[in-house]
């Protein structure tokens, strides 16, 4: 598994996204990304794939509790 400045900025978004509504819309994830669907979308199939993101219900998304232990290891979350 590779975290690199992308893939965290990515992580954070999903992050906050789902501190107010649980998991997180490829859509709500656009808007807050300023990223085009499809660039967002390889991103969460790439996050999916290293085992840093669970997939729900309709093509919902939330950042594992290893993603969510990666980022406080590595300083990004208190």
């Amino acid at each position: 598994m590779r975290i690199n400045k992308v893939r965290v900025q990515y992580l954070l978004a999903i992050k906050e996204i789902c501190d107010t509504s649980i998991w997180a819309s490829p859509k709500e994830i656009v808007n807050k990304m300023g990223k085009k669907l499809d660039v967002v979308c390889m991103m969460l199939r790439r996050l999916l794939e290293d085992g840093l993101l669970e997939k729900g219900g309709r093509g919902m998304y939330k950042p594992t509790k290893e993603a969510i232990e990666t980022l406080r290891k590595l300083g990004y979350l208190e």
